[in-house]
């Protein structure tokens, strides 16, 4: 065990893998933009300010045998979660697999790479905001990103080298599939502007 003030890797055994789990190894760690950690040199010395890297890319390791569209050796983007207290700096990701999505095309457009996805669900999830909207929130496999070119199923995304190298998305060609989560404001707004009666709403619809 490390004390405070000192700096290194905990060694801790490989956990069980279960029929539905992936297990990874981080890869590539980013600087932590949400906040500044304050350290102690023990319980009554001095503190001071150092930054701590959260956000990082992993390497699938070991997957269980139910586990159908990860592989050992696929990237994976993780993410430390924010804490309630934290500035909000894109939009509220909860982690919930709401579809997937195809991706259908890529382009290389002044520096950046536009990639088109067409995903289906159906006329009533998508009245209750299950969508996209131009210019609005999307989030693909973990990562926030914005819509561009919104369609009933279809929309495109804007990634730059630098997002194209610290995650996954530099791994992703045409025909794969990806994890989509709507945004939540989207659904929640939808839900009032359509008038419905929450006790006749089924509560996986809202």
């Amino acid at each position: 065990m490390l004390r405070i003030g000192e700096a290194g890797w905990i060694e801790k055994p490989v956990p069980e893998c279960g029929p539905m789990d992936a297990i990874c190894r981080p890869l590539a760690v980013a600087i932590c933009t949400s906040d500044v950690h304050t350290l102690w040199e023990g319980a009554i010395g001095d503190r001071h300010n150092m930054i701590l890297g959260h956000e990082c890319s992993a390497e699938v390791v070991k997957v269980g045998e139910l586990v159908k569209d990860f592989k050992p050796g696929d990237r994976v983007n993780v993410e430390r979660s924010m804490r309630s207290d934290g500035r909000l700096d894109g939009h509220i990701v909860q982690g919930h697999v709401d579809t997937t999505a195809e991706c259908i095309g890529l382009e290389d457009v002044g520096g950046s790479t536009y990639y088109t996805f067409r995903y289906s669900v159906p006329d009533e999830m998508a009245a209750r905001g299950y969508t996209t909207v131009e210019k609005g929130s999307v989030c693909i496999n973990g990562v926030s990103l914005t819509v561009v070119d919104s369609e009933r199923d279809t929309f495109k995304v804007a990634i730059i080298p630098y997002t194209k190298e610290i995650t996954n998305f530099g791994d992703l060609s045409e025909g794969k599939r990806v994890n989509l989560e709507f945004d939540i404001s989207i659904r929640h707004q939808q839900v009032l502007c359509i008038g419905v009666n929450r006790d006749e709403l089924d509560p996986a619809q809202i």
